[in-house]
């Protein structure tokens, strides 16, 4: 009970210290950017942005950015999306070595919140990689090795079709994970490179 506690405190003071820090310092940065992302509320462009390879994160993405020229509202998105990154690595690093950090989850945040305050960054990344940790968590949800190898497989391919070159780091996680966890069972893993690899052959 107290970690959860914690751990609630420490996704709230993440929360509000990037929205304070978005909504005071680069309010005027979210107007700026969202004029420059196309979303149009037509069948036409939904299928052919979601028929295209990381279709989903680049919909999902413009669909939220034509919100952000009103007040509030892309620190608040942004932020939201950036906690849940730092509460899924939490997670993730939790299952992974039986401990709670605090600290360690935050770094790649960092580095993202910089990237995405750079009005050449397309924003589909983060969401890709919120959807990438997504699949990476529900992965580790199982106990058996080779459920996990025919889900992460499996996931994967829809990684790939959804956001497409993310499915390769989720391969590299997953792959590392396992030779970590288990070296000679963790080698049947390697599947999941040559899976990438086949993918990025037939997109291209």
């Amino acid at each position: 009970m107290m970690i959860m506690k914690k751990k609630l405190g420490y996704g709230s003071l993440c929360w509000l210290t990037l929205l304070i820090y978005l909504q005071v310092a680069q309010a005027d940065f979210f107007t700026y950017v969202e004029q420059f992302q196309l979303f149009l509320c037509t069948k036409q462009y939904a299928a052919e942005t979601l028929c295209a390879v990381g279709g989903l994160s680049t919909y999902v993405a413009r669909f939220v950015g034509q919100f952000f020229r009103l007040p509030f509202v892309g620190a608040l998105v942004t932020a939201s999306l950036l906690t849940a990154l730092i509460l899924l690595t939490q997670q993730l690093l939790e299952r992974w070595t039986q401990r709670t950090y605090y600290l360690l989850p935050t770094l790649p945040v960092v580095g993202l919140l910089y990237v995405q305050l750079d009005p050449a960054y397309l924003p589909e990344g983060t969401w890709s990689y919120l959807f990438m940790l997504l699949a990476l968590w529900q992965v580790t949800c199982y106990a058996s090795p080779w459920v996990r190898l025919g889900i992460a497989v499996l996931w994967q391919t829809l990684l790939f079709g959804a956001c497409g070159p993310v499915a390769t780091l989720f391969a590299g996680m997953v792959l590392l994970t396992e030779l970590l966890k288990d070296y000679k069972r963790g080698v049947c893993f390697l599947l999941l490179p040559l899976v990438a690899y086949g993918w990025g052959e037939f997109a291209l």
